[in-house]
């Protein structure tokens, strides 16, 4: 996570950094995992290897939703900075807020754990995330249509 100056917005900006090195990493474990369980000699750590892997598609996916969700995020936050946008769009502000509380918090959790994996455990479920993404895009496509298509 680093902290990125805000244009027009007097806090700074907390944000991922690249994280082509973490899912390049994945992708291999990934598939290390699925050749050490179509090994014949498994047995003994099957469910741990089972158990790895569906920790791994965790990470995968909340890695893709967060960074969708800071893509998104980073348009409408100095969008919303300003207050006439914030009035002229009241219901599309109110759903800003709402992904940007998910954002936020998804954030300082991964600011708080020392491992990726622990990180991705205390993000929470993609579910929420993949929500908050939805509700971004929709304030996104409401504000690129502008206050004049109400």
């Amino acid at each position: 996570v680093s902290h990125v100056s805000g244009t027009g917005v007097s806090v700074s900006r907390r944000v991922l950094g690249d994280t082509s090195r973490l899912a390049e990493m994945a992708e291999e474990h990934s598939t290390l995992l699925a050749s050490l369980s179509s090994s014949a000699h498994i047995g003994a750590v099957l469910e741990e290897v089972e158990l790895w892997e569906r920790r791994l598609g965790k990470f995968a996916d909340v890695l893709d939703e967060l960074l969708c969700l800071q893509r998104a995020w980073l348009h409408l936050e100095a969008v919303f900075a300003d207050g006439e946008t914030r009035r002229l769009l009241p219901r599309e502000s109110a759903k800003f807020a709402s992904g940007d509380r998910i954002y936020r918090d998804a954030i300082r959790a991964i600011e708080q754990r020392p491992t990726v994996m622990e990180a991705v455990d205390r993000v929470g479920a993609v579910e929420k995330l993949a929500q908050a993404n939805a509700t971004l895009s929709q304030a996104r496509r409401r504000v690129e249509q502008g206050p004049s298509k109400a």
